[in-house]
């Protein structure tokens, strides 16, 4: 791990704390080159940024062009009451903070100390706010423009930080946006990988792999797993009669539903299997939640829908061992399915239940 706060103090360095800094810097350099999230990963070097600085705390802050707005993304250290970790709302306008504003725009770094008469007022006011002596801005830069802000503070017990830690605050900064190119570009790749093109809804190979993950937590702690299919009817002849277009509008529209009517239970994962055939995954939900979800999204396309959607359910909880397998889980919910399209169901069909599903009055869609 790097060196502890206040080991590295910003003048009058010995050798044996430039070394400090620099195994900080190097232990940096390969955490952030390891594989991890997104939300980890700023964890991470926010940690790490912390040590190498010598800092009481560290904020990570992404600069919000659009809005004119700095958000806070994630605080470590000894934190003041009023922060979180991970806050949720914790924004800067812009222009409350000319010294902000210089950073972003002119790519400008700068320390400040608590009472000094020629600083900046707004830092001042904040380092009050937050118990802090002294204060470290440095910015990070990705793909050539400022993206955001390494904010480290250091309390009084701790040596003010000068105009001499500018250039390590830097070599840090670099590291960050280092770290931060990596997980954008590992989550671009896996919205190529997991994401299907038309509708933004996870895909065949996303769903196969959550439902292993799924399936894994079911066998160590008994987690109820569940499967919604969904197969939207109608939609060869919305193809022949009108076009792809329209087709893709019913399919792009579905998605919609099926992404609201999920939202409502946490940790639901939805994903196109392809074609007309649709899913969702819960974990944790027990059955009747579960089939509380699928009669919601099956009244949701027979609003939106001209002809709705034919809804088969599976889950652990009713199948038992009978579902000792994702593929089995997965066959009992598409055959569940099927039989709903072959009644004409505007209800869902749940694979171990003996309930009928109820036929609707709508024309035939076999063939479908």
């Amino acid at each position: 791990m790097g060196a502890e706060p206040g080991a590295v103090v910003p003048s009058g360095r010995v050798p044996d704390e430039d070394s400090a800094r620099m195994r900080s810097l190097m232990e940096l350099v390969t955490l952030v080159t390891a594989s991890r999230d997104y939300a980890d990963l700023l964890d991470v070097m926010a940690e790490e940024s912390r040590q190498a600085l010598g800092a009481s705390m560290v904020s990570l802050s992404v600069w919000e062009r659009d809005r004119g707005l700095v958000r806070t993304l994630v605080n470590v250290g000894t934190l003041p009451m009023h922060q979180d970790r991970h806050p949720t709302d914790e924004v800067y306008g812009l222009a409350d903070h000319p010294l902000v504003v210089r950073m972003f725009t002119e790519g400008t770094a700068w320390v400040q100390t608590r009472g000094d008469e020629h600083g900046d007022l707004a830092v001042e006011r904040l380092l009050v706010r937050d118990g802090l002596h002294s204060v470290l801005s440095v910015p990070v830069h990705l793909d050539g423009r400022v993206w955001g802000e390494l904010w480290a503070g250091r309390s009084a017990d701790l040596p003010p930080y000068t105009e001499d830690d500018i250039a390590f605050g830097r070599l840090v900064a670099t590291q960050v946006g280092a770290g931060i190119a990596q997980a954008e570009h590992v989550a671009r790749v896996e919205r190529l990988v997991y994401t299907d093109d038309l509708t933004g809804l996870a895909n065949r190979r996303a769903f196969e792999d959550h439902l292993d993950i799924a399936f894994a937590q079911h066998r160590e702690s008994g987690v109820a797993v569940g499967v919604i299919v969904a197969d939207v009817n109608g939609l060869k002849a919305v193809n022949d009669l009108r076009g792809h277009d329209a087709g893709d509008l019913v399919l792009t529209t579905f998605a919609s539903e099926l992404a609201a009517a999920a939202a409502v239970h946490a940790g639901v994962l939805t994903a196109r299997l392809g074609g007309d055939e649709f899913c969702a995954l819960t974990i944790g939900l027990p059955s009747d939640r579960v089939v509380a979800l699928a009669e919601d999204i099956c009244r949701r396309a027979h609003e939106e829908l001209e002809h709705g959607v034919a809804c088969g359910i599976a889950t652990t909880e009713d199948l038992g061992s009978a579902a000792s397998t994702p593929a089995r889980l997965l066959r009992a919910a598409d055959a569940a399915q099927y039989r709903a399209k072959r009644a004409e169901s505007q209800v869902p069909v749940v694979a171990g239940r003996r309930v009928s599903p109820e036929p609707s009055s709508g024309p035939s869609l076999d063939g479908d």
